[in-house]
């Protein structure tokens, strides 16, 4: 049986209150500040991703998307983590504030876990 349960507010407030290595599956789209909107903001990634680290289970899976360079940042902070990438092909550009220079035509995904394949 699967039990899903969605939390909202601010989530490094939230993920306090979240034991020890009880989450399965982080999957998030973090604002990275690339895209020029007002909610696209900077965001305390070392203390979130140390959030993550603790509240995920030994066997479960971080699932983050963004661009490259937010990519390397998480590959900085989370080397000993990381597992691979995701790439998902999408059929019309996104990313409105460039949508006459460089749509995005891709989105990445990167896959991090302690599971050992």
């Amino acid at each position: 049986m699967c039990i899903v349960k969605l939390l909202q507010g601010d989530c490094l407030e939230l993920m306090k209150k979240i034991p020890d290595n009880s989450v399965d599956m982080i999957l998030c789209d973090l604002p990275y500040k690339e895209t020029g909107n007002k909610w696209d903001k900077r965001f305390v990634l070392d203390k979130c991703l140390q959030e993550y680290e603790r509240i995920i289970k030994k066997d479960g899976c971080i699932a983050l998307s963004g661009t490259f360079r937010f990519g390397v940042q998480l590959f900085n902070l989370m080397p000993h983590l990381y597992k691979y990438d995701w790439v998902w092909e999408k059929d019309n550009g996104t990313n409105a504030p460039n949508v006459n220079y460089q749509p995005l035509e891709y989105m990445n995904t990167y896959i991090y876990s302690e599971r050992v394949e």
